[in-house]
């Protein structure tokens, strides 16, 4: 989020988080500085979720958060944009229910925008050896779309033109070896 660095949640020592911090990439004095939204809505605190960045659509100039897992262990669901608006105050604002299929709860997954579309990719659920489907989200008309998956989890993505690229990760039939493979997906 130009000009801004922005730090979500994760765990600190056995302690879940939902604290949000930024670095003004503006201000060459580079300190943390901590955003307190007082009594607003606000994404619970959570570990191994994703966040990406949104250029078109109605979410565009959000940053999202999608899923993660809370401090029960249980898989999240659920998409927030954080957004700054134009007198300085940042804020949280729930995305609404998708029409249709509801995404699946995960965790140690990876998200990408492909215009107005949130495309979210593997992860972990709370049966840890499903197949979770590659989702993808309109934005606009808040309607999501379901794709075969690819069994992956704690991997990286990189989205170039049509092209996403998933790198590394493990895979659910043997989750102690990492993966040194990349996958390319063609999305047109």
């Amino acid at each position: 989020m130009k000009p801004y660095f922005v730090l979500f949640g994760g765990n600190i020592n056995s302690h879940v988080s939902n604290d949000v911090w930024i670095i003004s990439l503006d201000n060459i004095q580079y300190s943390w500085e901590k955003i307190d939204f007082g009594s607003a809505p606000e994404p619970s605190p959570r570990l191994y979720h994703s966040c990406g960045f949104s250029q078109s659509g109605n979410a565009q100039g959000m940053m999202i958060l999608f899923g993660g897992r809370d401090r029960n262990e249980s898989p999240l669901g659920d998409i927030w944009g954080l957004r700054r608006s134009k007198d300085g105050i940042w804020e949280w604002v729930q995305a609404p229910t998708p029409k249709g299929n509801k995404i699946q709860a995960r965790y140690n997954h990876s998200i990408v925008f492909y215009g107005s579309f949130l495309i979210i990719i593997g992860g972990r659920s709370s049966n840890i050896h499903d197949i979770l489907p590659i989702e993808l989200y309109d934005t606009d008309v808040n309607e999501t779309y379901q794709f075969l998956g690819i069994g992956r989890y704690r991997h990286s993505t990189l989205l170039k033109d049509t092209s996403l690229f998933i790198y590394g990760g493990f895979k659910m039939t043997n989750p102690n070896k990492p993966l040194d493979t990349m996958t390319q997906l063609d999305l047109s």
